[in-house]
């Protein structure tokens, strides 16, 4: 399994802006044991971030290869770790070994995945900040970052693969996903989300993934 894993910046007076990488294990390091539950351990953590923090998604997808895997992880915080100094900046990079028993069944599966979709490596990049005056710094790094991530992925024949998770994509994927859908189908996502969603809350208010209303 892989880790999934987090950097954030510290708030130690004389090591303020450093960014850390850390496990996602707020008070175990290892293997979980000595009485510890996975519902013990997981309700350690913090999950609602602080009211009005700024959030994005963004999805990408390589073979199941280790060297894939380093070339993603690598680039990517290498790329964000000028944001350290970013007021709140903390980002996780998820990766999700997708193994041929997850894309075989069921047959037929709202993903449409199938075969040739495994085995492959589906990353996940969620950074969080606190002020709007930061979005264009930080919606530009992320942007430099994984346009090196997909130039590396393809010089290496690693990836990027076509497969998009709809909840997990960036606004600034969505051109490259919804056309998949054809217009027809389209239209009808659509006038479902006018009828039930009028005021645009899931829209608006709920960070990442592919909205319709702006494809």
């Amino acid at each position: 399994m892989f880790p999934r894993v987090m950097a954030v910046k510290s708030d130690v007076p004389d090591r303020a802006g450093e960014l850390h990488c850390t496990h996602l294990t707020p008070s175990h390091r290892g293997n979980i044991n000595g009485g510890t539950t996975i519902g013990q351990w997981s309700n350690e953590f913090n999950y609602a971030p602080p009211f009005g923090t700024r959030a994005i998604f963004h999805w990408l997808t390589s073979d199941a290869n280790a060297t894939a895997a380093r070339i993603a992880f690598d680039t990517y915080y290498e790329s964000i770790a000028s944001l350290a100094d970013v007021q709140g900046f903390s980002t996780a990079f998820s990766m999700l070994p997708i193994t041929p028993i997850v894309t075989a069944a069921p047959r037929g599966n709202a993903m449409s995945l199938g075969k040739d979709d495994s085995p492959a490596i589906w990353y996940v990049e969620s950074p969080l900040w606190s002020n709007p005056e930061d979005d264009e710094r930080v919606l530009r790094i992320h942007a430099e970052a994984n346009e090196k991530i997909r130039a590396k992925l393809s010089a290496a024949g690693l990836g990027p693969l076509p497969f998009m998770y709809l909840s997990d994509i960036q606004k600034s994927q969505i051109p490259e996903t919804f056309p998949a859908y054809g217009a027809r189908n389209l239209r009808k996502m659509k006038a479902v989300r006018d009828k039930y969603d009028p005021d645009r809350v899931f829209t608006e208010l709920v960070p990442g993934g592919a909205k319709v209303a702006l494809a």
